[in-house]
């Protein structure tokens, strides 16, 4: 009688046991709040693996006991994606491919469905260079809202979030460098420093650009 008050007051709490055969939402909440939440992700890393989850996997399996969910499951979700970019379908399988084997490994389940996963017809990326013509369009508008922006792209090679962080104090006039230490994060305001010490660098200033 005690066990059962224990687990009656548990799901009015919103909680279950820690075992296969609790429900793929209940396990990516209490996967989430405990291998990513605490890593300091930005909130744009964060947001990706709930839009994966609550728009794609927690339709199809959310439901489902975890133990229950087999690899025919989770390729249904990827192939559903057929015609979609690369990036997208790539990260729907990255956040299945985690959550699963972190059941895995903590023995909640006793193999991963999502271990030979398989990547459906997909879009390549639209990224490109720019055109001669483009470049030269640029080039040619330096008086415009963000001339001076993109000449800093083009003449420097630095990042769009790099160049976005840049004050004039990290201009060196003196030495005619361009000191870059800081990035603007993508998809917020916030001002971070480079992902890795190969980003704090001086590069030189383009006559045209000075």
């Amino acid at each position: 009688l005690t066990r059962l008050a224990d687990k009656i007051a548990a799901a009015k709490r919103g909680e279950e046991a820690l075992n296969g055969s609790m429900t793929v939402n209940a396990w990516y909440k209490e996967w989430k709040a405990t291998y990513k939440d605490p890593k300091g992700l930005t909130p744009k890393s964060l947001g990706m693996y709930d839009e994966k989850y609550n728009g794609y996997i927690k339709p199809a399996v959310g439901h489902m006991k975890l133990q229950s969910v087999r690899d025919v499951h989770l390729q249904r979700i990827l192939n559903g994606q057929a015609g979609m970019s690369r990036s997208h379908v790539e990260k729907l399988r990255r956040v299945m491919r985690e959550l699963f084997r972190r059941a895995r490994q903590s023995r909640l389940i006793a193999y991963d469905p999502s271990e030979d996963l398989q990547l459906p017809e997909h879009r390549q990326g639209s990224h490109r260079s720019l055109t001669p013509e483009e470049r030269k369009v640029l080039l040619t508008r330096p008086d415009s809202r963000f001339g001076l922006y993109f000449l800093t792209l083009l003449y420097t090679g630095l990042r769009p979030g790099e160049a976005a962080a840049l004050n004039w104090a990290d201009i060196d006039f003196a030495n005619n460098e361009i000191h870059v230490h800081a990035a603007l994060e993508s998809g917020s305001s916030r001002i971070k420093a480079p992902k890795s010490a190969a980003g704090v660098r001086d590069i030189p200033i383009h006559a045209s650009l000075l």
